[in-house]
């Protein structure tokens, strides 16, 4: 967990992917938490499809009346582009999470993603 907090701390992405149920949402949950608990972050930007239907809460720490926390069950291409066109104004420290985001094939089709993922 260190090395990952560390290579995520310097604003590298990171890239998770595994088979199913191999702890990937967990982990990624584990360090949002730690990162909220402790001010990491100026924004969040989270992309969660399961976020409404959740069923052992999961997510009941995340206080979605902040302003600065964003939450979408929904990956869309606008996300992205909105960050982009932001951060040109002010950058602020973010933390984007994309979760179960394979089903929608964003790397075939999406050129907003391809441009965020080689820009950064």
């Amino acid at each position: 967990m260190d090395d990952f907090k560390e290579t995520i701390l310097q604003g590298r992405l990171i890239l998770s992917i595994g088979t199913k149920h191999s702890g990937k949402s967990y982990f990624m949950l584990q360090y949002l938490k730690y990162a909220m608990k402790n001010n990491l972050y100026e924004k969040y930007i989270l992309v969660l499809p399961s976020y409404q239907f959740e069923e052992n809460d999961s997510y009941q720490f995340i206080d979605t009346k902040d302003k600065n926390i964003f939450v979408f069950t929904e990956y869309s291409p606008i996300i992205l582009e909105q960050f982009m066109q932001s951060q040109k104004k002010k950058k602020f420290k973010t933390l984007i999470v994309i979760d179960d985001a394979s089903g929608e094939a964003i790397f075939n089709v999406d050129n907003e993603m391809k441009k965020f993922v080689t820009s950064i």
